[in-house]
């Protein structure tokens, strides 16, 4: 630890784009804060989860998964991965109830279909990657899947990329929390987790993996997507299309894959 730093100061964007042609409100990501802000004060969490889209209700399953980490889980499960993976268990013990309350609503007045049926037997699903960024210049991650962040340093240098750093380590079938089933012990395996420092002027990126993919490619062909990524989401914070478009243009061009896009931008003061 520093020792330097007694709070952190900086601001939040957030940021997302759907599928394909879906509309905003069908993205199946979730982030915390769930809208920009001004952060102050001597940790601030930041979270994102990318719901798995053949799965049970992802999106509010990540929605809650991203809420249960940034108010109410220790700060130990950025750091103690058996924390980590009671917190997705208590999660996961009281989604049960509210995904039957969803089951009731979508089902009045009709039959579930046999595809459906087996989407609710194999419950909800999704990556989560917690970040807290501390007052004493500390910064500790917790990371389950393919969500990852970035770290950049106030000069521009990647200081730190978690829990992939390589664009090859991306694949159609990362490790997950599933809601129903979860074997406990495949899961604790599969957490990561990071420690570091930060200074005045430092970013953290969390993204999602179509982004995050998208930024590990440009990195190892030596470009800076930083930069690009930084006037993306100043641009997309003046006008949240700004930011759909730059996703659309790259989407088009092949660079990106067509999946949902999910940024969490925090600039430290």
């Amino acid at each position: 630890m520093t020792g330097t730093v007694t709070a952190v100061e900086g601001r939040v964007s957030v940021l997302g784009v759907a599928k394909g042609a879906r509309d905003a409100e069908g993205i199946e990501d979730a982030c915390w804060p769930p809208e920009p802000v001004s952060a102050a004060g001597p940790v601030v969490r930041l979270a994102l989860a990318d719901g798995v889209s053949d799965s049970y209700r992802p999106g509010p399953w990540a929605r809650d998964l991203v809420r249960a980490f940034g108010t109410r889980a220790p700060l130990r499960a950025t750091t103690d991965p058996a924390e980590f993976a009671e917190v997705l268990r208590r999660q996961c013990a009281a989604w049960a109830p509210r995904l039957r309350g969803y089951v009731r609503d979508e089902r009045e007045g009709r039959r579930l279909p046999w595809w459906e049926k087996r989407k609710l037997r194999a419950g909800s699903a999704a990556t989560v990657l917690v970040v807290c960024v501390c007052g004493d210049g500390v910064w500790t991650a917790a990371a389950l899947g393919d969500t990852c962040v970035f770290h950049v340093s106030r000069d521009g240098r990647a200081a730190r990329a978690f829990p992939l750093d390589d664009a090859d380590g991306f694949d159609s079938a990362p490790p997950t929390v599933a809601s129903a089933d979860t074997d406990w012990a495949t899961v604790r395996r599969n957490i990561r987790l990071h420690q570091g420092s930060w200074r005045s002027g430092d970013r953290f990126f969390l993204a999602s993996d179509a982004l995050a993919e998208w930024a590990l490619q440009r990195h190892a062909r030596h470009g800076d997507p930083w930069r690009e990524l930084d006037e993306a989401v100043d641009a997309g914070d003046a006008d949240a299309g700004e930011f759909a478009r730059w996703v659309a243009e790259r989407r088009t061009a092949g660079a990106m894959r067509d999946d949902d896009v999910s940024v969490i931008r925090l600039v430290l003061k």
